[in-house]
């Protein structure tokens, strides 16, 4: 049997159609898999909160409500990210998170900053995946929240126990590693490294 929709698709694994469940799996799960790999530095731990991901997946079809063409990845995105950050909480990797509890002035990225975003387009996909995993796990978290899995500062602080302006400091730091680790790329044509980039945060 073809799935030729979302819906044929969901309805199948509604049904508990272990063709359905597959072709899920396969269609989705590379990109899924991917969002772990944001979040965890580790592959292990990257493929364990995948797993598990996937099982609440498949347990919580009931509960999705279509909006439209993709909104069925978008939900599962959603469980993928969350499953992550229960991750880093049960095993206790996000202690620079939560340590980060004063507020800081939220200070915007000046246009020079800004206008380096627009090499992106010259950095391999492999590169950029490496600057974002190789950034501390607080601006890690803060900035895979924000920029992919869209959660509002407000959603962002509420999850991770901290002030809202401690989410967005977090970002714009996160913003300016990346943006000079991206600098350093082109400008050496050699490899970001994690030295690299903790050498330009700011402070």
């Amino acid at each position: 049997m073809m799935f030729q929709s979302e819906d044929e698709l969901l309805k199948g694994c509604l049904k508990g159609n272990h063709k359905a469940q597959r072709t899920l799996y396969n269609k989705y799960g590379g990109q899924l898999f991917g969002v772990c790999l944001r979040y965890l530095q580790n592959t292990m731990d990257a493929e364990e909160a995948f797993q598990d991901g996937f099982i609440k997946i498949y347990k919580n079809m009931d509960r999705f409500e279509s909006r439209g063409a993709g909104s069925l990845f978008f939900w599962m995105k959603r469980i993928m990210s969350n499953t992550c950050l229960n991750y880093i909480r049960d095993s206790k990797k996000n202690g620079e998170i939560l340590d980060l509890k004063s507020d800081f002035e939220f200070e915007d990225i000046s246009a020079e900053e800004m206008s380096l975003l627009n090499i992106f387009e010259n950095i391999h996909p492999d590169d950029i995946h490496q600057i974002i995993c190789n950034l501390p796990d607080g601006y890690r978290t803060v900035f895979n929240m924000y920029a992919f899995e869209e959660y509002s500062h407000v959603e962002i602080a509420e999850i991770l126990k901290i002030s809202v302006s401690t989410s967005k400091t977090q970002l714009m730091k996160a913003r300016k590693a990346i943006i000079a680790a991206i600098d350093i790329k082109i400008s050496l044509n050699g490899h970001v490294t994690n030295k690299n980039i903790m050498k330009y945060e700011t402070t």
